[in-house]
Formats: C-alpha cells, sequence, structure tokens
C-alpha cells in the first residue's frame, strides 16, 4: 500500500519557535502570499484560537480562483501595510521574500525590521525532517515506465469492455494516441475519462482488485486512503518520491481516471458549479491532504467531505445534460487555459485510435477538445527530449528508512 508522511507537524514546531501563539495575543497577525505557508499559519494560530487577520497576495489569479481559507479573506497588500501599526506581524513564508519586504517598506516605511518574519514553511527540507525517508533504487528509463503503462491501459481496457463500462483517452494520452501513435515521450503515466455512472460501476468491481492499487474517494474499503480526488490505478511494482505538500508518498505509475460529470446549460450556472468544484477542492486540500497522519486530521470531516462530493458529481445527470466535463475537485488548468465542459455531442460516438501496439477509445469529437486544450496541438514544443532511454524519476524498488 502507498505510505503518507506528512510534514506539517515540522513546519508547525518551526513557527512555534520563530513566533509562538502565546506572544500573539494582541497582536494583527498577516501572511503574505497566498500559499501552503499561509495556510499553515492560519491553520496553527487557529488551533489556539487567534484569527489571522488576512492573507495578502498582489497575483489578481489568485483573487479570482479562490474566495478565502479558514474565514480568512484573501486581500491586496496596499491598504492593509499603508494603514498598518507596531501592532502588525507580516509572516512572509514565499520564495520572493526579497521583493516582497521591499513592498512592505514601499508601502510603509514605519514598518519595523522585526515585524516582518520570514519563515520557510513549505519546502522539501521541511518534509525532510521526518523521521522516515524513503530510499529508491534500480532507476526506470521513460521506455520501462511506458512499457508498465501500456500493460496497465491494456488490462483497463479489457477490464471495461468485459464489463461494458464507457471509457475514453485523455488529456496527454489523447494527445500522444493522435499526434504520437502513443505515449507523449516525456509523459509518465495514462489519463482516462469516463461518465460518472461508469466510473460507480468501475469502483465496485475494483473494490476486489489484487493486480493494482485502485484508489476512489467512493470505494468502500480504501476510500480514506485517496489523497487525489480522481480516481486512479496504481502500479505495485514501481516507486517515485512523489511530493504534495505537505504530503511525501512513494506511489509508483498511475493510470488516472477522471469521472465525467454533467453541468447546467446557462452559462451563469456552469461557472458557479464550476466554483464550487473549485471550492471542494479548496476544503479537500486544507481538511484532508494538509492533515492526513497527523493529530489534526479528523476523518468524520474527511467522510463528510467525500459525500459532499458524491453529491456535487450527481447533480446534473449526463443523461439529461448538453453539457458534460470534468468531476475533478480542484482548479482546472491546462495549456494555461481553462476548459473543463464541452458540448456532450462531442463525447455522445466513439472511435478507436492506435496507441502503441493496440487501439483504445476516443471520443469522436478529439479534435475540438485537444485544439481546445493545446490550440495547435500537433506541433512539438521546442525544447523537449524526445529520447525513451532517458532516466524517469521512477524505481524499480524502495524502502522506507528510519532516521
Amino acid at each position: 500500500m502507498i505510505e503518507y508522511v506528512n510534514g506539517i507537524m515540522n513546519s508547525i514546531e518551526v513557527l512555534e519557535k520563530v513566533l509562538p501563539w502565546n506572544k500573539c495575543y494582541e497582536k494583527h497577525i498577516v501572511c503574505f502570499g497566498y500559499n501552503a505557508g499561509a495556510k499553515i499559519c492560519v491553520l496553527y494560530y487557529g488551533m489556539h484560537g487567534i484569527q489571522v487577520e488576512c492573507i495578502l497576495d498582489n497575483s489578481a489569479l489568485q483573487h479570482e480562483r479562490h474566495r478565502g481559507y479558514l474565514s480568512t479573506p484573501l486581500l491586496y497588500p496596499d491598504r492593509i501595510i499603508k494603514e498598518a501599526d507596531d501592532t502588525y506581524v507580516f509572516i512572509v513564508s514565499s520564495v520572493q521574500q526579497e521583493s516582497i519586504i521591499r513592498n512592505i517598506k514601499e508601502l510603509n516605511n514605519n514598518i519595523k525590521s522585526e515585524q516582518i518574519i520570514c519563515i520557510q514553511l513549505q519546502d522539501e527540507m521541511i518534509l525532510g525532517h521526518n523521521n522516515r525517508k524513503l530510499e529508491l533504487r534500480n532507476n526506470m528509463s521513460r521506455k520501462d515506465c511506458h512499457k508498465e503503462l501500456l500493460e496497465m491501459l491494456e488490462y483497463f481496457h479489457k477490464l471495461c469492455e468485459e464489463n461494458d463500462i464507457r471509457y475514453y483517452l485523455y488529456g496527454g494520452t489523447l494527445l500522444g494516441a493522435v499526434r504520437h501513435g502513443g505515449f507523449i515521450p516525456w509523459d509518465d503515466d495514462v489519463d482516462i475519462e469516463m461518465p460518472w455512472n461508469d466510473y460507480k460501476k468501475l469502483v465496485e468491481i475494483m473494490e476486489k482488485e489484487k493486480k493494482y492499487i485502485f484508489l476512489s474517494l467512493i470505494d468502500k474499503v480504501l476510500g480514506l486512503k485517496a489523497m487525489s480526488t480522481l480516481g486512479q490505478l496504481v502500479s505495485k511494482s514501481s516507486f517515485s518520491e512523489n511530493f504534495n505538500f505537505p504530503l511525501k508518498s512513494d506511489q509508483g505509475l498511475t493510470l488516472d481516471i477522471w469521472p465525467i460529470i454533467g453541468f447546467p446549460d446557462n452559462y451563469d450556472e456552469q461557472r458557479e458549479f464550476e466554483w464550487e468544484l473549485n471550492e471542494l477542492g479548496d476544503k479537500w486540500k486544507n481538511d484532508v491532504v494538509m492533515t492526513y497522519n497527523t493529530n489534526l486530521y479528523d476523518e468524520k470531516k474527511h467522510r463528510n467531505l467525500i459525500d459532499q462530493i458524491q453529491t456535487c458529481m450527481e447533480r446534473y445527470p449526463i443523461e439529461k445534460a448538453h453539457y458534460i466535463g470534468s468531476g475533478y475537485c480542484g482548479y482546472f488548468i491546462m495549456n494555461h487555459k481553462r476548459k473543463r465542459f464541452f458540448e456532450k455531442r462531442l463525447y455522445e460516438k466513439r472511435e478507436q485510435l492506435l496507441f502503441e501496439k493496440n487501439k483504445f477509445w476516443a471520443p469522436a469529437g478529439y479534435n475540438e477538445i485537444l485544439t481546445s486544450y493545446y490550440g495547435d496541438y500537433m506541433n512539438i514544443p521546442n525544447g523537449v527530449s524526445l529520447h525513451t532511454d532517458e532516466p524517469s524519476f521512477y524505481y524499480r524498488e524502495r524502502s522506507w528508512v528510519d532516521d
């Protein structure tokens, strides 16, 4: 089984040494930068009854994407910094510390240096402070990865055909089928999508799975072990050090399964529904991933969130919907463009595309889908290596070692 090590308690220990909560009762705590470091501060001080006043960020994209965290507003820096007095403390957990400090001083030259706390709470060094380290041996080449991933895809295709489950090649795997006749040379996973009802059927079948690890939030057996809101078929014979701060894991090669759900017809309602999926992704990251395997973890909250996600997936039945798209809970950005949903007509028919030595199912409207994701998708980006003999990030052997 995949093992998860959580570094958030290490981050909190660092924070306790630098700015302990019991010295902050009469302070206005402000975090600079909407990132995991700010979220750790909000969580840590909130545990002790101290509300972080706000999170500051100059990025318009962050303000567009996020609507707050643990009741903490996300604001632009100018007004807050200009009006700050000596009771304010600015916590800066960012790689851009120097420019942020300059920005603070330019906006208010009365801010003293001791009011600005620079601290790294979210880098790999913090994760490295855990008592368990992952050692990896016997490196796999990209070609080795592609061989194993193809075996997974063939297995998955056969299982779906035998059980009348509808699926489509998706994302980079669909692009690879069309542009390369197989894997994109630098790709190291397989992406599949399938309608929600087929996805639920698959989950029931895969509860008895032995050959691979199968992870899904709605799996009655392993639902609480799934850290992605996607379904995943995971290799048992390959391993990689996977970082999703604050979690570190030994996850192997994956076949990712993206559920397709219905969307409303009205554009404004579509955007609202997309925001709801984004916010569920935020809740997932904040309430599950951030706290998993620590004394901050709340299993009841975890289970309630899974129920919320499933209810959301089923709100607009695909059979009645004119628009369908990804039920992924999180921000959906591909090639710097957003395109979460399409007209259902693009998926109503399937056709088989050659992928390496076999054929697999793809949506008949793949040209329109790929164009939306990648633009002129037949052009290979400059500066990428097409050699599959190069080493990958995956290994054949691993072991967890106690310090």
